[in-house]
């Protein structure tokens, strides 16, 4: 899978240097830009911190990139989904975190009808609000996303990658 972008916190103008050393732990996810047959796409306002974001999450233990994927979307968007194909990779070395966080991420399409999320408490707690927009409004939600808090400004960066990478794929 291509990799689209190593994220830090100097390439984000977080802090004038590179400051990765020490322990730090891995976490893999996956990350999905989906489609409806109206063309708009699956898209996550945070309320609570007010910043956007693709739906996708943490793969778990024992989980495929694929499966983890399948999970996430059921949970955040409430469907079962059609894989499309890899958009690429984004690696996010998250210094103040102590986390690498490395997401891949897919294009998908909607497989059956749309059901309910099924929203973990975390994701209550942040007012996760699952949205359908087309991809040019999703594009001006990230660009309006507030970045008050540390890791909104991996979430959104990254998610900006992914997305204009995937448009490029669709044509």
């Amino acid at each position: 899978m291509k990799l689209l972008a190593e994220l830090t916190d100097k390439s984000l103008g977080l802090s004038d240097v590179e400051d990765f050393v020490g322990p730090h732990s891995v976490r893999r996810s996956a990350r999905v830009v989906l489609f409806n047959d109206a063309g708009e796409m699956a898209f996550q306002k945070i309320e609570r911190d007010g910043h956007a974001k693709l739906p996708g999450g943490g793969i778990d233990e024992g989980e495929s990139i694929e499966e983890g994927l399948r999970r996430e979307v059921r949970e955040e968007v409430g469907c079962e989904i059609t894989i499309g194909g890899p958009i690429g990779v984004v690696m996010e070395y998250r210094s103040e975190m102590k986390v690498l966080r490395i997401s891949y991420a897919y294009l998908a399409r909607i497989d059956g009808q749309l059901g309910e999320p099924k929203l973990e408490p975390i994701e209550i707690d942040e007012q996760l609000v699952p949205i359908w927009v087309k991809p040019e409004e999703a594009l001006k939600l990230l660009d309006e996303s507030l970045l008050d808090i540390y890791k909104a400004n991996f979430i959104v960066e990254r998610d900006r990658l992914i997305l204009k990478e995937a448009l490029k794929l669709r044509g």
